[in-house]
């Protein structure tokens, strides 16, 4: 109660309250001395007794009467004295002395009646210690420290009142001391214009910095002349040399010629280490780094990314901004580690205002580098109208235009692009950073007029339109021009002819025509291979600004025999230009694929070269600076010679030009080295010499040919071949491709082994790009070469068989190859009796290729191929042995009634094979078990081998010697280790799905989620022999369940408590693995297990201390249901000790479990969240890359666990400044912000009203990251060739959050969305083609209509349309949000959602008597029809018939709540309209209103009234048949709630 008492609240509870028996309560006081009272009453447990109902300086008796059917009851009085909780205002602070640090104070109570608590801290810290009571009006500070600031507050109470509110912080400092440190000095010198006028500034120390009143700067001026200048400025006095605000000084004078400063300052007893800064050098620096911002308008971040390499001489980065458009002269900077990559302002950035923002590198001797600029705007709008727009030439069928840009001022936004259209015609986009403002406009028609506009273009949207007319040239008006140029070229050549120097040192004789390459921009690039500077003459010269590849001049050349395209050259380093001619066909040489050009199909080859093969290839259109003179063009160069093939090299047989070989293979050789400089020199040369498809016939040249190279250059040779094939062999001219593929078919029989499995990989690749049918020859000459009697042919065809029935399986058994399996099948089972092992397990890979499929030419020999498996099964190769494994596990899946006759004997064949010493053979028959387990026969089949299958798969759990290796099990302690990029899976996010909470508290998730119960080493990736051995157990133990632990029980305990920890490691996991399946069967035996595992969580190696936390998690429910002294707190204890443990492994497993146990234990947490968070808070600083992803998920389990307890003050300050620094730390680009912003979105709808503070920078970040991708997504929509799709996923999640901060901030968002464009980018969201952003965005809509629909009601004419669009069970999560936005808006338009119920009604009652729908979706369907039925009664009734048993059957399950609440009032009002409607399902209606446990009281007697009037209408007889039909229990609580 305050000073001047506004109200007493009064909280009573009642323990004998039943939720079933309406009770009335009310509420009674009267003065102490006093007869006459007052009471209110109603069903409330909490009452406001106002200021005007009772006297100050009294006392007052309370008491509470409760009243219901069964009679009524009286609690005690309380009696209390309202002087007593009166609240005096805070105290005033009125005096500060240093020397004794002592405050002293005023309060309105009296000193003999009150006392006062004062509390205090230093500056820098963050958390106000216990206080000291006692005091009266002064406090004198013992034990205080020089030169430190300190904080404090004072409170004070009268008597027995409440305490007032702390006062303000007040600051005093402790005793003057000489400054600490260096200042903060800058300086701006306008890195943008050609001058080194720099402006000086630094920032006043803070007061535990300065130790006392600052008296005055030195600075020292360096002059480049070696003088010396020093001022003296003082801070009382400063004489117009000095300009200081609250933060900043700045420096007056003029800097001109000054090298470098150095600047103190000075107090009384001291003065700091002067800080040094050298002036750069005039002139404008390049941007040399990309750099980001991400702005509002009282935050700005800045990131960057690292060099691969910090330099040693590095000491700093500096980040700049200051305001354009101003004439203020102030700017602001933040001084970063070398190591960090980001930088954050806090202030106030003034709208459509342009900010630059630099970055700068400070070495240790301190000169300054200027890396980067960009300009950044805390919020943009439309652009002003461009000033000057214009033609500037004109002809019959083009113009070109010429405009300026818009002023920087007027920009108030970046800039994209420039739109120029035409009334009525194409939209073109022009770019906005080239410096020449012109722009060519196509397609016009001569002698018409036209009017053309622009306009700039920036994330706002466009600006204004600027316009211009012109009228085109006629037709004809250049043709005497065109004549005189005619004339005179003829001139030009007939001079040539006459006086060329060809014709005695070089023929000019004319020959076979080939393309003058002199127009291609290739050949420019080959310039410098010209040898003879004189030869030009000979050739006309066309000064064409823009040549085209496509319209080369052809020229004479003669004949010559067969040569190849590569030709000596005179240059010294013969790799740096391309050497390779541009053939006539363009080629798309960008490698979309990226592979290695050597990948692991190679076994052999050591080397790998990991680079992009190819970069795009210089259109005719670009490079236009580059423009040849007559002095480098010839007549005939060694391009034309050797790139250009006449028709008689197209007949005789491709060679080489040994120059050119050679040069091929150091470029292979080149490769082979680790060397990354030779590396990149390499990628360079490669992306040149793939623009020219000869270069591949050399490349197979290599391959087959060179036999006396060594077999790794060769063999990459063809791993090169077959990514130029993947990439580009469409482009392949048909000589190339020819010459190729003969190549392969001719060498298939080479010697090596490496070399026939090359070739093999390129004839799968060249199959693969449809060649399979415009190869006819391909498949009989295999085949048929399988017949010969070479081992290395055989074998080499056989393994390009393989790799095509792989690859091409399908189209092997289809009608486009005339079904070559007919053939092909019954000649693989001739080889399965073949002398060589190799061709035998050619053979059976072969067919097992085509088992899944159920290809018809097996299935017509399935019987002689399975006699042929069993007649196998005993071979003495491990790779005959894993693939007839591989085979009949297939079987198992596709053709079990074949195997069922020989069932125990393959059951005993794989005992066996799962003990095979090959782990690769005892992994495929682990397969079999796996696959046996999904089988309705398994347990018939199955019993009676448990007793030799357990200990077969347990033994199998344990780590092999390699697994330990690659786990590196031997190392304890490696979080300090950063984590590598293959390290971190990719993660990829969920979108959001409404779902509604059932009874037994479990949340519907949605029937198409798949959990990732991973166990223990996922970063062990490959699928291995222990993995598959828990998989196998874990399925067994679900079709078995306690029947496997007499075969279990008795090895685990042998297991659990071994002394070698790889066993003891492998019961864990085994016991982990029979959790789900075996639980009611352990439970007697977890009282002893657990405490077992929780102390396994301390062991001393971090294998077994992460298998003991997935164990654990396995086992969450049943410590949860137990008391949590039990069991609970001490596994949350050593789990959390386990977050913070020293290996990466154990710490990644800790988390994934206390996730899990944060699922299972919910609100049974919150006892225990300050210790939890203080350990997840811990973890951010300790965690590498890969974990931390981990962290944000189990801190946004925490949320969605404990939900709106973790709405504190203590709990919000411990756990929203470590995720809002990582939040501004990523980049909009980086995919980490997933996870981050899954986790917000938990934390924001839990914290609700707790977020508050953080919700805008937050929501703004959300709304840009939206606005960005549909912007990215237009520009790739309407140009795919120049642009790349974005990654949609970056909206979806950053919607999803948007959903989590309107759920958690319910009406304070209404005042975010006023301010944005939330609404237009939703209604282009709702619209997109990916289901996963629609499905977001219907979320959304849902939660802003609950939270601010007065900024959704005037989009409702056009969200209706697009929701009844999307009412499409066939995308289920699509179709639920849809539905549920359209029950939510329903819910607040009321009668005006008439006009749209025709338009989604007949979709929901489809959906809801669809077979097979979803769970989730028939609730949400259900509860939207009744919402509907709510507000429109007139308009769904009619209908009621058709909806009303499955209606009533999808909410039955639902716990109460308010959108349960809202149905059942529609489905009331409903059949009050349409009676008839319910008659025939009432037994449905009756079970529906029975799964209420306490509606509300209104629609408690909605419920009697129809229930009673039904009885009333048929009669008491016809009642009693209908309801002996009722399950015992719903006839039961009919009578007991309801009285039918």
């Amino acid at each position: 109660m305050s000073q001047t008492v506004c109200y007493i609240s009064a909280v009573f509870q009642d323990p004998r309250q039943e939720a079933q028996i309406p009770t009335n309560y009310s509420l009674h006081w009267k003065t102490a001395n006093s007869e006459h009272g007052h009471a209110i009453s109603g069903t409330s447990l909490n009452w406001l007794i106002h200021r005007e109902d009772f006297s100050h300086h009294d006392k007052i008796r309370v008491w509470v009467q409760a009243k219901n059917q069964h009679g009524s009851a009286r609690s005690e009085e309380v009696v209390f004295n309202t002087e007593d909780i009166i609240k005096p205002p805070p105290p005033t602070v009125t005096a500060m002395h240093q020397d004794p640090l002592e405050i002293h104070w005023t309060s309105t109570c009296n000193q003999l009646q009150g006392t006062c608590d004062v509390r205090h801290r230093t500056e820098a810290e963050q958390v106000w210690p216990e206080w000291e009571n006692g005091f009266h009006s002064s406090y004198t500070f013992d034990d205080h420290r020089p030169c430190t600031v300190y904080e404090f507050q004072v409170r004070c109470a009268c008597g027995r009142g409440l305490p007032s509110d702390w006062s303000a912080i007040q600051r005093i400092q402790g005793t003057e001391t000489t400054p600490v440190g260096e200042l903060d000095i800058w300086r701006d010198c306008r890195i943008s214009k050609e001058t080194s006028d720099c402006i000086l500034m630094w920032k006043r120390l803070p007061m535990h910095r300065a130790c006392g009143f600052i008296l005055g700067y030195e600075v020292r001026l360096y002059y480049s002349n070696n003088t010396v200048e020093l001022v003296n400025v003082s801070t009382a006095e400063p004489e117009g040399r000095l300009d200081c605000n609250e933060m900043q000084c700045r420096f007056n004078p003029s800097l001109k010629n000054v090298l470098s400063i150095s600047v103190s300052a000075y107090n009384a007893h001291g003065a700091t280490e002067p800080s040094k800064l050298v002036i750069p050098i005039s002139g404008k620096d390049k941007n040399e780094q990309a750099i980001d911002l991400k702005m509002n308008e009282e935050n700005l971040t800045v990131s960057w990314d690292l060099p691969s390499q910090l330099s040693d001489n590095l000491k700093e980065y500096v980040v700049q901004y200051k305001q354009e458009c101003s004439q203020d002269q102030a700017f602001d900077w933040i001084k970063v580690n070398k190591s960090q990559r980001t930088a954050f302002f806090k202030g106030q950035f003034k709208k459509y205002t342009p900010y630059r923002v630099s970055l700068f590198t400070v070495s240790n001797g301190g000169e300054v580098h200027h890396l980067s600029s960009l300009i950044g705007y805390s919020l943009q709008k439309t652009p002003s109208r461009v000033p000057l727009f214009q033609v500037s030439s004109i002809a019959a069928t083009h113009v070109t235009l010429l405009w300026k840009d818009v002023p920087p001022c007027e920009q108030y936004g970046v800039i994209l692009y420039y739109q120029i259209g035409v009334a009525g015609q194409k939209v073109y986009n022009a770019s906005a950073h080239d410096e020449d403002k012109t722009f060519k406009l196509p397609h016009l028609s001569p002698g018409q007029g036209y009017e053309v506009w622009i306009r700039a273009v920036n994330v706002a949207g466009p600006g204004e339109n600027a316009t211009t007319s012109f009228e085109t040239e006629e037709k004809f008006a250049y043709v005497p021009v065109l004549l005189g140029i005619l004339s005179l070229f003829v001139c030009v050549c007939f001079f040539c002819v006459a006086f060329s120097p060809c014709r005695s040192e070089k023929s000019c004789a004319w020959g076979d025509k080939v393309p003058d390459p002199r127009n291609s921009h290739i050949f420019r690039d080959m310039k410098h291979q010209i040898n003879d500077p004189k030869s030009w003459i000979c050739v006309p010269i066309f000064n064409e600004a823009h040549p085209e590849i496509s319209l080369l001049e052809v020229v004479e050349i003669p004949l010559k025999a067969s040569k190849s395209s590569l030709e000596k050259t005179s240059d010294a380093d013969e790799l740096s230009r391309p050497l390779v001619r541009k053939g006539s066909s363009q080629m798309d040489c960008q490698d979309d694929q990226r592979d290695d050009v050597v990948i692991e199909e190679n076994h052999r080859t050591d080397h790998k070269y990991g680079r992009q093969a190819y970069s795009k290839m210089v259109d005719s259109d670009e490079d236009k600076e580059d423009s040849w003179s007559s002095e480098e063009e010839q007549c005939t160069s060694g391009y034309e010679k050797h790139f250009m093939p006449t028709p008689l090299e197209i007949l005789m047989e491709w060679q080489p030009d040994e120059q050119g070989l050679q040069q091929v293979l150091q470029l292979l050789k080149d490769s082979q080295s680790p060397n990354t400089v030779t590396q990149r020199a390499v990628q360079q040369k490669l992306e040149q010499l793939n623009q020219f498809p000869d270069f591949n016939n050399y490349l197979i040249f290599v391959l087959t040919r060179l036999k006396t190279e060594d077999e790794p250059t060769r063999s990459l040779s063809g791993l090169i071949l077959k990514n130029n094939v993947k990439a580009h062999y469409q482009n392949f001219p048909p000589t190339v491709a020819d010459f190729i593929k003969q190549e392969c078919l001719n060498n298939i029989g080479d010697p090596s082994p490496l070399i026939r499995a090359t070739i093999g990989i390129l004839i799968t690749t060249i199959a693969s790009k449809g060649e399979l049918q415009t190869w006819p020859e391909l498949l009989p000459q295999l085949c048929n070469l399988l017949n010969s009697e070479d081992y290395n042919t055989c074998e080499g065809s056989f393994g390009a068989l393989q790799k095509i029935c792989e690859d091409s399986s399908e189209l092997l058994d289809s009608d486009a190859l005339n079904r070559p399996l007919n053939i092909m099948i019954p000649k693989f089972l001739q080889f399965f009796k073949h002398c060589s092992p190799k061709i035998r397990s050619h053979a059976i890979a072969c067919v097992n290729q085509f088992i899944i499929g159920r290809a018809q030419a097996l299935m017509d020999h399935i019987d002689t191929f399975i006699e042929s498996l069993f007649a196998l099964a005993a071979d003495e190769d491990s790779e005959v042995r894993k693939n007839v494994c591989r085979a009949l596990v297939m079987l198992l899946e596709v053709r079990i009634d074949r195997l069922i006759p020989h069932m125990h004997s393959i059951i005993a064949y794989m005992l066996q094979r799962t003990q095979d010493p090959d782990e690769n053979v005892a992994l495929e028959a682990c397969e079999f078990w796996l696959t046996l387990a999904e089988q309705p026969i398994c347990k018939e089949m199955l019993s009676g081998h448990l007793v030799q299958l357990t200990p077969i798969l347990v033994n199998g759990m344990k780590y092999s010697e390699i697994d330990i290796i690659l786990l590196k099990g031997d190392v304890e302690e490696d979080e300090a280790v950063p984590d590598s990029d293959q390290d971190i899976k990719p993660r990829f996010h969920k979108s959001r799905t409404v779902t509604l909470q059932h009874e037994g508290g479990e949340d519907e998730e949605g029937e198409d989620i798949e959990e990732d119960d991973d166990d223990d080493d996922d970063t062990l990736s490959d699928w291995n022999l222990r993995k598959c051995s828990a998989a196998a157990l874990d399925v067994l133990a679900n079709v078995f369940r306690d029947d496997l632990l007499p075969h279990l029980l008795p090895l685990l305990k042998g297991l659990l408590f071994h002394p070698d920890w790889v066993i003891k490691e492998s019961g864990i996991l085994v016991l982990g693995a029979i959790a789900e399946g075996c639980m009611q069967g352990m439970v007697p035996y977890l009282p002893e297990l657990i405490p077992h595992l929780i102390q396994c969580l301390c062991d001393k190696k971090a294998l077994v201390r992460s298998i003991a936390c997935w164990t654990l998690s396995r086992y969450a429910h049943w410590v949860v249901s137990q008391p949590p002294d039990s069991y609970l707190k001490p596994l949350m204890t050593e789990l959390l000790k386990r977050i913070l443990d020293g290996n990466k492994r154990v710490q990644e497993a800790a988390c994934s479990a206390f996730a899990t146990l944060e699922e299972e234990a919910c609100t049974e947490l919150v006892p225990y969240l300050s210790f939890i968070l203080d350990t997840l808070v811990f973890a951010f600083g300790k965690y590498q890359h890969k974990n931390l992803l981990i962290l944000y998920d189990a801190i946004g389990t925490l949320a969605d666990s404990v939900g709106h307890h973790l709405n504190q003050p203590e709990y919000i300050q411990k756990l929203m400044p470590p995720l809002i620094a990582k939040w501004n730390e990523l980049k909009d680009e980086d995919k980490d912000l997933f996870p981050l912003l899954e986790c917000l979105s938990s934390v924001a709808t839990a914290l609700q009203s707790g977020f508050l503070p953080y919700c805008e920078p937050v929501y703004q970040r959300c709304v840009t990251l939206v606005q960005k991708t549909l912007a990215q997504a237009m520009m790739y929509n309407q140009h795919p060739d120049q642009y790349e799709a974005p990654d949609k996923d970056f909206m979806i999640v950053a919607l999803d959050l948007l959903s989590g901060l309107a759920e958690g901030l319910g009406g304070h968002v209404e005042q975010l969305v006023a301010r944005s464009n939330i609404m237009t980018l939703l209604f282009q969201c709702m619209q997109d083609t990916m289901p996963e952003v629609r499905q977001s965005s219907f979320a959304l809509l849902g939660d802003l209509t609950k939270a601010c629909f007065l900024h959704v009601k005037p989009c409702i004419a056009e969200f209706m349309p697009i929701l009844g669009l999307n009412l499409n069970p066939e995308f289920i999560s699509v179709c639920n949000n849809a539905t549920w936005a359209i029950g939510e808006i329903s819910m607040q338009m009321g009668a005006e959602m008439q006009p749209y119920v025709g338009m989604v009604l007949p979709h929901l009652v489809e959906i809801i008597n669809r077979p097979n729908t979803p769970k989730t979706l028939l609730e949400n369907t259900a509860i939207t029809i009744g919402r509907l039925g709510y507000v429109c009664p007139q308009e769904v009734a009619p209908q009621l018939q058709q909806f009303i048993r499955p209606w009533c059957t999808s909410l039955r399950n639902i716990r109460d709540n308010e959108e349960k609440d809202s149905a059942f009032r529609g489905i009331c009002v409903m059949i009050g309209v349409n009676p008839a409607g319910v008659v025939q399902d009432f037994i449905f209606f009756c079970d529906a209103v029975a799964s209420w446990v306490n509606p509300k009281d209104d629609l408690r007697d909605m419920f009697y009234k129809i229930l009673h009037g039904f009885k009333d209408q048929v009669g008491e007889e016809n009642w009693q048949q209908f309801s002996e039909q009722f399950p015992p229990l719903l006839k039961e609580r009919l009578s007991a709630c309801y009285g039918v």
